[in-house]
């Protein structure tokens, strides 16, 4: 799966590719596997474990808009080893410290671990607020006014 870079907010972006490059020099390569979505491909994302797919084997406690993704301050990894995917906690441990090194939040901290998971700092709240005054501009012009 290719990530469009271009639709992340860009001092996010910078970080992301920071983080990646980062990883590689400890050994640990990690590539983009997901990065903006729309909130319908969250709704369908969150609809995975609850009407489609395997009963309780959820994706995601986000519907669209409560998603960070929704907002270009999201993206998630995935480690590959010998030239596999390694989806296990442990093959995370790099991406969540030099993630917290950078300021990032990172999803393996969280209650509902999401060890792929990296996301800005910021309130969802606020996010959201922005967001209906004039969409991403909006999300973006807000962010850029509170770094």
């Amino acid at each position: 799966m290719t990530v469009d870079l271009a639709v992340l907010y860009p001092p996010f972006r910078t970080k992301a590719l920071a983080l990646q490059a980062r990883c590689a020099a400890l050994g640990c390569e990690y590539r983009l596997t997901s990065g903006v979505r729309t909130f319908a491909e969250q709704d369908t994302l969150y609809a995975i474990g609850r009407t489609t797919g395997t009963k309780g084997a959820f994706v995601t406690k986000a519907r669209g808009g409560q998603s960070y993704h929704n907002y270009g301050v999201a993206v998630d990894f995935v480690r590959i080893t010998n030239s596999s995917a390694d989806w296990s906690r442990a093959a995370y441990s790099a991406l969540g410290a030099e993630a917290k090194a950078l300021g990032l939040e990172w999803g393996g901290n969280w209650q509902f671990i999401d060890v792929p998971h990296v996301q800005l700092p910021v309130c969802l709240g606020d996010l959201q607020a922005a967001y209906k005054t004039g969409g991403i501009q909006a999300v973006w012009a807000w962010l850029d006014s509170h770094a």
